[in-house]
């Protein structure tokens, strides 16, 4: 998450790193390589092939036969946040000169020691220094990779654009991905620190087409519109403002607003944004009335994915815990919060992810809960979302889908339950990459789901099993709609 919406500061698009700086970190980013300094590579080190969890085998690591190896040197170093002898990371990072890391802000050096003053993480064949999850944390931490981070990456439409807006950018990440397939990125946030992160991350991985903007929420993006928006923004529903990148500043659900309405603003014609955020519903309600408040007149389709809905006493104790900080702390930490949402009427909680397209005519929306975590990058899915709705959307009638030749998605399998004798008791679509939406199919509709291909339409099909159409249109035609609106079914070319 990036930071809050308190205050207004300059634009700044300074880019920090004398020459030599810049050297030592493209040579840092060479050497980690050299040594497996990978998320596979550092994950397989650490847990000890399996028997240990990640942070029991950092601790551990420094007891290792392997201990003094380079890479595990390095883990040490900017993972386990250990403090070395100077000549044993001058070892491990040979070539590299210790000294202008020091001056790179990266690690101190002193009594011929070496301490790290940032984790330094692999994700996604990048680099990121950020601070530790601690007890206690500075009002200006900048936030590491985590499971947020992860589900933005992985829930962004990764189609080449010119511009993309990475909306509280934090140290850096969603801008740099966005990077890889956007001409121009521009990484806003409040926190000045954070953006000089973002800075040293971006000479630490060579990431040369990002401009850097503090200020308050999208002020520092003008009118400008972008192909592209990611938002990871501070969204917790908090009464405090303790944390830049945790607290808002704004009351109740307000902060996600301003990011929902913003983002949809500041998108250009067939733009897409991925935004996390929280808002305030009620028990067993309508999960899309607030956001759908928001995006009234915005232009946009939307697909809000509902993650998790809690009630206060969860949310609060969520997201008042912190790596080391006892129950008890933590309890009296949330109690205030626990109070400002009683005073408020406020009984339950959505977080998740509000995916928006950009498109002139009448918009479309959806909802849905996603119980588990996307599988891998799920862009292409999320496209066949909205591809999906607007042929749905654009059908006469429900009857049209007879005419139309479907088959399943790419990378989607059919999964069966049978019963000892061979009967069928139980048949669904999955994914191996995308979003893990259910996709629960009718027993007497499968026979017909393993006739569907580029040859068949679904009339043809459902000639083929029952003999006539009519006979299976009724349960077949309303579950393989839900099917080809999921993205697990698509439409194939006529002919």
């Amino acid at each position: 998450m990036g930071s809050s919406a308190r205050g207004v500061r300059k634009a700044s698009t300074q880019q920090a790193g004398s020459s030599g700086v810049r050297q030592a970190l493209g040579q840092l980013r060479e050497r980690l390589e050299r040594v497996g300094f990978d998320e596979d590579g550092v994950d397989r080190l650490v847990r000890h092939s399996g028997s240990l969890g990640f942070d029991e085998g950092l601790a551990a690591l420094r007891l290792r036969p392997g201990a003094d190896e380079p890479l595990a040197v390095l883990v040490r170093l900017f993972l386990a946040r250990q403090t070395l002898p100077t000549a044993a990371v001058a070892g491990a990072l040979e070539p590299v000169d210790v000294g202008e890391l020091a001056r790179a802000g990266l690690v101190t050096v002193s009594d011929g020691t070496v301490r790290t003053r940032f984790a330094l993480q692999p994700f996604a064949g990048l680099l990121i220094a950020s601070d530790r999850l601690a007890s206690r944390m500075r009002p200006d931490h900048v936030l590491n990779v985590g499971p947020a981070t992860r589900m933005v990456a992985a829930l962004t439409v990764r189609r080449p654009t010119e511009t993309a807006l990475d909306f509280g950018t934090g140290s850096g990440v969603q801008a740099f991905l966005a990077a890889r397939h956007c001409e121009r990125v521009v990484g806003l946030d409040l926190n000045p620190r954070a953006l000089r992160l973002a800075r040293m991350n971006a000479e630490l991985n060579g990431v040369e087409n990002v401009e850097w903007r503090e200020g308050n929420l999208f002020e520092p993006a003008g009118d400008e519109r972008f192909g592209l928006v990611v938002a990871n923004p501070p969204f917790i529903i908090s009464p405090v403002n303790e944390l830049a990148y945790r607290d808002g500043g704004l009351e109740g659900d307000l902060f996600s607003r301003e990011v929902v309405v913003g983002a949809a603003g500041h998108l250009e014609e067939g733009g897409f944004a991925t935004i996390l955020c929280s808002w305030v519903t009620e028990p067993g309600g309508d999960g899309m009335k607030a956001p759908r408040s928001w995006l009234e007149g915005s232009g946009c389709d939307a697909w809000v994915l509902e993650l998790v809905t809690d009630d206060p006493v969860r949310y609060a104790m969520r997201w008042n815990g912190s790596a080391g900080r006892r129950p008890e702390a933590v309890a009296a930490a949330a109690e205030h919060w626990v109070a400002d949402y009683r005073a408020r009427g406020i009984e339950a909680i959505a977080s998740g992810a509000i995916i928006l397209r950009k498109r002139s005519g009448p918009n479309w929306e959806r909802f849905d809960h996603l119980a588990a975590e996307a599988r891998g990058d799920a862009g292409e899915h999320l496209e066949r979302v909205f591809a999906a709705q607007d042929l749905l959307l654009s059908m006469r009638d429900g009857r049209d889908l007879l005419k139309m030749r479907l088959a399943p998605a790419p990378g989607v399998k059919v999964l069966e339950r049978r019963l000892p004798g061979g009967e069928l008791e139980r048949c669904r679509l999955t994914v191996e990459q995308g979003l893990p939406l259910s996709g629960r199919v009718p027993v007497e509709v499968a026979p017909v789901l393993a006739r569907l291909d580029s040859r068949r339409t679904v009339a043809d099909a459902l000639v083929e099993v029952a003999g006539e159409v009519d006979a299976l249109a009724a349960a077949a035609v309303p579950a393989l709609r839900e099917l080809v609106a999921r993205g697990l079914l698509v439409a194939q070319p006529s002919g």
